[in-house]
């Protein structure tokens, strides 16, 4: 078996179909799994673009999994600045399992 080594950027930015290259996907598959938002991208046009730092986080899970937590907790206090029951239920989420 014949093995490919793929040299990325992180300053890089990536089409749908480098991207899936890269991933050893179709451009479907990624363009499908970037409207579910499992990859984050950015719409450019009819197409869109990835950033090499978030390819590369994709092999760092705990990385990848922190930076989704924090978007999505942004988005939440953003969307309910006042709710308690958001507030606590991040923190109750960030805290360290013992």
């Amino acid at each position: 078996m014949e093995e490919i080594t793929v040299q990325l950027n992180e300053k890089a930015v990536y089409t749908t179909a480098e991207a899936a290259k890269i991933l050893k996907l179709t451009p479907v598959t990624v363009e499908r799994q970037i409207r579910r938002g499992q990859l984050r991208a950015i719409k450019l046009g009819k197409g869109y673009r990835l950033l090499g730092r978030d390819l590369l986080a994709l092999f760092d899970w705990q990385t990848y999994a922190r930076s989704a937590f924090d978007e999505m907790s942004r988005e939440l206090r953003a969307r309910y600045p006042s709710s308690a029951a958001v507030q606590r239920a991040i923190t109750h989420v960030r805290r360290p399992r013992q």
